[in-house]
């Protein structure tokens, strides 16, 4: 059961839901030119230009963007590989001595099997590159992460009472698996015979004649360890709200992160208090599989759940970080919620001191065009598209000169055609 030690009534928790519902809308519309300027960035990154088609200018003749800002981001994507992950390892210890030399290798192996093999943070790296550029600001994230993967492996044996007919438990109700199980000789102090016990749980004894591995009929629950450990994640621009206002994030008194999640990721997340437990959430939430959460992964995400919702339904996250007084001690809290929108439910709270180890929020940014008094500002796309601009003016102009010299203009002779129009038609010829 999950437990927290910031302590709110059920009033209280009234209050928060109705301040998060009502500063909700007001941080989309401060980051809407933000994201609204990222996702251009992105479009002109890839020759994306159909944003100028409906204008009433030369682009609705001819709009074939030039590769001027893909050319210069991918110049500043070569130099960031080249200088920080350009080179196998990208990190090295160095001795400071003779006697460090075997410790420093073996500090370079950990630390490059941790680091590359486990953490793929050579890839985290290489795939904010493009964040750092094509963004106002890249925004990262540092989670804990696991990854674990659990079968039944019907191929094991477990210990098995010949005399009972069954098999045989430790005090946790797990069997005494064959190959983890570890047996050490002991003195009956009633027979002085000696015994041999279980060394996790001396209430288990092994009798020979009695007791023997047998394969265990309902599979033996394994779990592999994958990967168990920090990570630094990158966060979609339109996954991300902030005040616009300030000069740090670490100084917005809330912040807030959108994602889907599963029911049983919230029912391990679930905080159960007397006016609402997991059950009642539950029925309080909608059916679909499908993510719902406005983001633009989502949009072009084609595949219909539908079909799985009643199995595994998908609930939108409000991860809000947020700094307000809640207890009305007068001073504020800093504390993290997680807030389901659509049936407007919390659904966990706990105060930033005991969700991160240094007591600050989990994310980071890197902006290359930061203004003064805000967190970001221009992306390098936005500075040199007065020269892209430019550039695509120039070569659509003369592209559609081009196109009329080779099609020569053809008159209508006004008095050839039957409703006698009073003005001559002019047009490209085919």
């Amino acid at each position: 059961m999950k437990e927290t030690n910031l302590k709110i009534n059920e009033q209280q928790e009234k209050d928060l839901v109705k301040y998060i519902k009502d500063r909700m809308p007001e941080l989309e519309t401060d980051n809407k030119e933000r994201i609204e300027a990222d996702r251009l960035s992105w479009k002109i990154y890839a020759n994306d230009r159909s944003d100028r088609e409906g204008m009433d200018s030369i682009y609705n003749h001819s709009n074939t963007p030039v590769p001027l800002t893909p050319l210069i981001v991918d110049h500043f994507l070569a130099r960031s590989e080249d200088d920080i992950t350009g080179t196998s390892p990208y990190f090295k210890f160095d001795a400071q001595g003779p006697q460090d030399e075997e410790l420093v290798s073996t500090f370079d192996k950990y630390f490059n099997w941790k680091l590359e093999t486990k953490g793929k943070v050579r890839e985290r790296l290489e795939e904010s590159y493009l964040h750092v550029f094509l963004q106002r600001a890249a925004i990262f994230k540092a989670v804990y992460e696991e990854k674990v993967s659990v079968w039944y492996d019907h191929e094991r044996s477990a210990l098995f009472d010949m005399a009972t007919e069954d098999f045989t438990s430790d005090f946790e109700g797990n069997p005494v698996l064959e190959g983890e199980a570890q047996f050490q000789p002991d003195i009956n102090p009633i027979t002085g015979e000696q015994k041999m016990n279980l060394v996790t749980d001396p209430s288990v004894e092994f009798v020979q004649g009695q007791h023997e591995f047998r394969p265990f009929p309902e599979g033996v629950p394994t779990e592999q360890v994958r990967y168990k450990g920090p990570k630094s994640v990158v966060v979609d621009s339109d996954r991300f709200l902030c005040p616009f206002n300030v000069d740090s994030i670490e100084d917005a008194d809330i912040i807030v992160e959108k994602y889907d999640k599963d029911l049983r990721w919230v029912e391990k997340m679930f905080l159960n208090r007397e006016w609402l437990n997991f059950p009642q959430f539950v029925n309080r939430v909608k059916k679909d599989a499908n993510p719902r959460t406005d983001a633009d992964k989502n949009k072009e995400h084609k595949e219909n759940l539908t079909f799985d919702s009643d199995n595994n339904p998908s609930v939108p996250i409000l991860e809000i970080w947020m700094k307000r007084d809640v207890l009305g001690t007068g001073q504020p809290q800093e504390f993290c919620v997680f807030y389901e929108p659509e049936s407007e439910s919390i659904l966990y709270y706990e105060y930033v001191a005991k969700l991160t180890p240094d007591n600050r929020i989990p994310y980071s940014l890197i902006s290359i065009g930061k203004e003064r008094n805000k967190w970001c500002g221009p992306s390098l796309p936005e500075k040199i598209r007065i020269f892209q601009e430019y550039v695509d003016l120039q070569f659509n102009s003369e592209s559609y000169r081009n196109e009329l010299s080779a099609n020569p203009i053809l008159g209508v002779n006004a008095n050839a055609v039957e409703d006698e129009p009073d003005d001559v038609e002019i047009y490209a010829g085919k």
